[in-house]
């Protein structure tokens, strides 16, 4: 075997760790916490590659294994479904891995504003308000973390690649400490600024919080019914039920109003197509029960689409 792809091998256990690191952040086990250091095994990784190669093997083990375990569900469905899954996640990997390692060389600042930039850039592409294409997320982002409310306030002015984005920045930070570890001093300029982001990001963040919390009027209440309904049908059932399940959707929604309900949320559907496609019909079901209607979907959601 080449000394060369030995080398490369030897580093994806780090990648590896990163993986598990960021599926032990998503649920069940939300240990939202481990995201601030996440990315901080592959960072080691591809700091120690030697060639634009080793580091587009490292960067796409990393997200190979982490899209695979976040997506599951997808293990049940047909072979070119998971090789398609597969597949964009190592060509996601393979860019990030290769763009990192071209910025070798740059001053640190440099590298730390642009390596957050870098993962985020394809999904803000994706997502782009002129003329946005991809109509899931396939380009994860890794924030499926339930992040502490104060923080989740960062994607409300940014999005959630800004969110992103403060994330990752955080933890090249927390790299570039380790890596500076037979340095206290730097090591410790490093650390100190991270955590003076952190603290910030939560101060900003839970200010806006308790603002939103006191503008909330409470003279008038305000009921929301809840209709969870995920049941494990096949996509192919759905596809030969799609008016069966729009009459549910409608039916389950007129029984909430009928009760008094404001808004009837939906956190799992079982759509026949995605709402991000048509999103009329389901406007529809909602003004014809006089109510709110939310969908918890995987979806982008355009501001321009729901206008009427």
């Amino acid at each position: 075997m080449p000394a060369r792809l030995v080398r490369a091998a030897a580093d994806v256990p780090w990648a590896l760790a990163s993986s598990l690191l960021l599926i032990l952040t998503a649920p069940p086990t939300n240990a939202h916490f481990l995201i601030w250091i996440a990315w901080v095994p592959v960072f080691h990784a591809l700091a120690r590659a030697r060639s634009t190669r080793q580091a587009m093997l490292v960067a796409a083990a990393f997200c190979a294994l982490y899209h695979l375990l976040v997506f599951r569900w997808t293990l049940s469905m047909p072979v070119l479904v998971i090789a398609f899954v597969l597949l964009s996640s190592v060509v996601y990997g393979a860019y990030f891995g290769a763009a990192c390692f071209a910025l070798r060389g740059r001053p640190w600042w440099l590298q730390a504003v642009l390596v957050p930039a870098l993962w985020v850039a394809p999904a803000v592409v994706a997502g782009n308000p002129w003329h946005p294409f991809f109509d899931s997320v396939i380009l994860l982002l890794g924030m499926h973390s339930p992040l502490p409310l104060p923080f989740l306030q960062l994607a409300h002015p940014f999005g959630e690649p800004g969110l992103a984005y403060f994330v990752l920045l955080v933890n090249v930070l927390l790299w570039r400490a380790a890596a500076a570890r037979g340095r206290p001093r730097e090591a410790g300029m490093f650390a100190a600024v991270a955590g003076a982001l952190l603290a910030g990001g939560w101060m900003w963040g839970a200010g806006q919080t308790r603002k939103y919390t006191e503008a909330v009027s409470l003279e008038k209440p305000f009921r929301l019914a809840c209709a969870q309904h995920d049941l494990p049908f096949a996509w192919t059932w759905r596809a030969d039920h799609q008016e069966e399940i729009y009459r549910t959707y409608d039916e389950m929604t007129a029984s909430a109003a009928a009760r008094g309900a404001d808004m009837v949320l939906f956190p799992q559907y079982q759509i026949p197509e995605d709402i991000y496609r048509h999103p009329a019909r389901w406007g529809e079901i909602a003004r014809r029960s006089h109510v709110y209607m939310a969908l918890g979907t995987y979806a982008p959601v355009v501001a321009e689409h729901y206008a009427e």
